[in-house]
């Protein structure tokens, strides 16, 4: 008789026990165990016998793509990485053990749990009770937080042998395959001119190719080193909890999870990954409130009429990070235009997004706005190469 094949789920079961059992086998760090103890009073001449029962806790990621174990080597390269202090090594998880052989892979990580004070940025902003004002004050502590934390690795880790590529993944070449690949998927997403809330905009194509035509400015647009960096510390992905320092002053311990697996490169796409949440996904797809139209009217533009839920706060903290990437660049020397790099990052993030959102959540509304609010930052960007020419 052929036995039936395992199912996912117990395939993700016996990959994560056996794990378990790896980690433990190599020396699980035995530092603070919380654990209940329970006397036992039958049978015994000794002095103290008692029942002791210990809860641990892991985060146990298993995919079947690759890029998992790049993204799990990441993190124990900068947990490794002696240029790098202590403080910032210990801002991310412990890799207990990692599956690299063959797919399923998987990783088992530290927790940075609920139970020990760590919720999410993104709840403690956008599932927040406080009423506005006490939102912005808690919002520009956390932000502050969060971007001190990043320009801990940053000033430690400048490469100045290394540059990024503004042609490459992380800049136009995202814009580009990102909605070569949304307009397979509809219509809309077409190169073709659009109205957003009466604001006329260019085709895609046409600020792909305003781009072309600034080759210098686009390459000056290149910061004169790598660093370390996150990846994607949208504020899903930075945990926070309170505590208090030595003198007695509250502050954030911060911790970054989920870092993309290049593990280098622009810190001002970074800050950008932080501000796009902020200023739009957050508002869009969090926030109750919204209300959108949209078509592709008989002249074949697409016209986009939307209103969000944007509190005052949302726009303060957007400002607040793109300013602090303006003092960060002066820190780290980067005499580049890092603002309107910054621009061009928000651009390319909200403008990587919308494929995410239409094909696997189904979420077309969403799709639309994040399309649109990337494009109005695309044509912030090449309104400022033409006015500086």
């Amino acid at each position: 008789m052929v036995p039936e094949p395992e199912s996912p789920a117990a395939r993700a079961r016996n990959i994560a026990q056996q794990m378990l059992k790896e980690a433990l086998a190599n020396g699980f760090p035995v530092e603070e165990f919380p654990f209940e103890s329970k006397p036992v009073g039958e049978g015994s001449t000794a002095d103290l016998v008692t029942r002791i029962r210990m809860h641990l806790g892991f985060i146990f990621k298993v995919q079947s793509e690759r890029k998992l174990v790049n993204e799990a080597q990441v993190i124990q390269r900068i947990r490794g990485d002696l240029r790098l202090p202590q403080t910032f090594r210990d801002r991310f998880p412990r890799i207990y053990a990692l599956k690299h052989d063959a797919p399923p892979y998987a990783y088992l990580m530290e927790d940075f749990s609920p139970e020990g004070g760590f919720r999410s940025v993104a709840k403690e902003l956008f599932a927040s009770n406080l009423i506005e004002d006490a939102l912005e004050t808690q919002g520009r502590f956390l932000m502050t937080q969060v971007m001190d934390a990043m320009l801990e690795g940053y000033e430690n880790s400048v490469d100045r042998r290394k540059r990024i590529s503004i042609w490459g993944e992380d800049y136009v070449g995202r814009i580009c395959g990102r909605l070569q690949a949304a307009a397979k998927l509809d219509a809309c997403f077409e190169s073709r001119p659009m109205v957003v809330n009466g604001q006329e905009l260019l085709p895609w194509e046409a600020y792909l190719s305003c781009f072309e035509s600034h080759r210098d400015k686009m390459e000056s647009l290149i910061p004169p080193f790598c660093t370390v960096v996150m990846g994607d510390p949208n504020p899903e992905n930075v945990l926070c909890r309170y505590i208090r320092n030595i003198d007695g002053e509250l502050t954030a311990d911060i911790k970054f999870i989920d870092p993309k697996e290049w593990g280098e490169g622009d810190y001002a796409f970074d800050l950008a990954k932080l501000a796009h949440y902020i200023h739009a996904t957050g508002p869009i797809e969090l926030l109750p409130g919204k209300m959108v139209l949209w078509q592709v009217n008989e002249s074949g533009s697409l016209v986009v009429d939307y209103t969000l839920n944007r509190p005052a706060w949302v726009e303060k903290l957007t400002s607040l990070i793109r300013e602090r990437a303006q003092s960060i660049a002066a820190a780290l020397n980067d005499t580049s235009p890092v603002d309107l790099r910054f621009k061009l990052a928000m651009s390319a993030n909200l403008l990587g997004l919308p494929v995410n959102r239409w094909a696997k959540k189904n979420l077309h509304d969403e799709a639309v706005v994040l399309y649109a609010e990337g494009m109005i930052w695309l044509d912030q960007v090449c309104k400022d190469m033409e006015k500086n020419k």
